[in-house]
């Protein structure tokens, strides 16, 4: 299983600087393959790892995310609704995840998300035309996703690692999506250059919440032993 995960992190990080390097040279199929080959690495690699109750909603979610990158790839934003469909299932995949880790309400955990996507919105607003309140839904799935990361951030019970990867991960995709905003809404000239930095976060984002799956066993086996000697 060691082999398999450095094989299929070398082949991932290959294949998403080859998409860096060559995504304005090649044609339309080759720079899909090779955008979505990352994913698709992943969605192997928690195959392999043996997929359980515990790790289904990231293999889902990585799943859509690999849809989600087939859809953005196309021209002129061809694809863009069923791009947006499949990040929000996405982000309703990796909220159900961090459901089951913890139920804990924490509504003071919910102001970082407000904060940031409540700073990038008022920055978006005047781009958005007549798409004000489609976005404002869009931001709000991404409010969640950072309350629900960051509920499980500050639980003291939780295996450090996992918190972390939770957090960061769900943090890089939050990054990736605004600044991808950034790009589709023409907020600055010369907005391409931001598209590879996109990517970096998005795939850093959704390879932290794929590496939780190695944590998430072992972490409802504590709770279930906890529950058990309470009781």
């Amino acid at each position: 299983m060691i082999r398999n995960k450095y094989l299929f992190a070398f082949l991932g990080l290959l294949s998403a600087i080859m998409f860096l390097v060559l995504n304005n040279h090649v044609s339309l199929l080759y720079r899909i393959i090779l955008k979505v080959m990352p994913t698709v690495l992943m969605c192997l690699w928690l195959i392999l790892h043996k997929v359980k109750k515990t790790n289904i909603y990231i293999l889902m979610g990585i799943f859509f995310s690999m849809l989600c990158d087939i859809f953005m790839a196309f021209p002129d934003n061809r694809f863009i609704t069923f791009g947006i469909a499949a990040n929000l299932i996405v982000l309703y995949f990796y909220i159900r995840f961090f459901l089951q880790i913890t139920k804990r309400l924490g509504l003071i955990e919910s102001l970082l998300g407000l904060i940031i996507f409540g700073v990038s919105y008022i920055i978006l607003f005047k781009y958005l035309g007549n798409l004000i309140i489609p976005v404002l839904i869009y931001s709000f799935a991404y409010v969640l996703l950072l309350w629900r990361a960051t509920v499980v951030f500050f639980e003291k019970e939780i295996n450090k690692s996992l918190k972390n990867l939770c957090f960061f991960g769900s943090l890089f995709l939050a990054v990736s999506d605004i600044l991808l905003s950034i790009i589709i809404f023409n907020v600055f000239p010369y907005q391409e250059k931001y598209y590879y930095i996109v990517m970096v976060f998005w795939w850093a984002g959704l390879y932290l919440i794929m590496l939780s799956a190695k944590y998430i066993e072992s972490q409802s086996r504590i709770t279930q032993d906890t529950v058990s000697i309470l009781s």
